[in-house]
């Protein structure tokens, strides 16, 4: 009797032996396919200036910050876009930090009416409100196409677009 229990405890203790073995197995298997991107510094890798790529980063941060900063952080950024944009008014293309710039307060301006105006269409905007839409929406319109050398300063379309611009922020004083 005592050989039979003997081999059946043995029996037992190999069975648990395996299991615990096992267990640590699986679990240093599931650290090894742990996701290391976590733990490695990402690079901020910022699109090349005068690309599509670049404009469309450019735009996405505006839009996004229209919908996202505090009412606070939104009146110093309206504020600090409508600065820049009437200092730069008269030449919005003279360098390629300017067109970044005037591109993102643009784009801030007009994409942060229309994520916090009580209006289902521009046609609703208040004249203030839509000058300032108009403001930012031309001077985005003026510059992305020039900025990546799809247009030029002299097309009529820009020409128009920066018209546009020029007279909706001449409403602001």
């Amino acid at each position: 009797i005592f050989q039979y229990k003997n081999r059946k405890e043995g029996s037992y203790m190999k069975k648990k032996i395996f299991v615990v073995l096992l267990t640590v197995a699986m679990a240093l298997s599931l650290v090894a396919c742990e996701d290391k991107s976590n733990t490695e510094p990402k690079e901020d890798k910022q699109a090349e200036s005068n690309t599509s790529a670049k404009v469309d980063e450019i735009l996405l941060e505006a839009k996004n910050d229209a919908e996202k900063l505090s009412d606070e952080e939104a009146t110093a950024k309206w504020e600090e876009a409508f600065d820049y944009l009437k200092a730069h008014a008269d030449n919005f293309y003279e360098s390629n930090e300017t067109m970044e710039k005037s591109m993102y307060y643009g784009e801030f301006l007009y994409r942060y009416i229309e994520a916090h105006a009580n209006a289902s269409d521009v046609s609703q905007l208040e004249d203030s409100t839509r000058a300032a839409y108009d403001a930012g929406y031309n001077t985005v319109k003026a510059i992305k196409y020039v900025y990546r050398d799809a247009a030029t300063q002299e097309d009529e379309g820009t020409k128009n677009a920066l018209t546009e611009a020029q007279t909706a922020l001449s409403k602001f004083k």
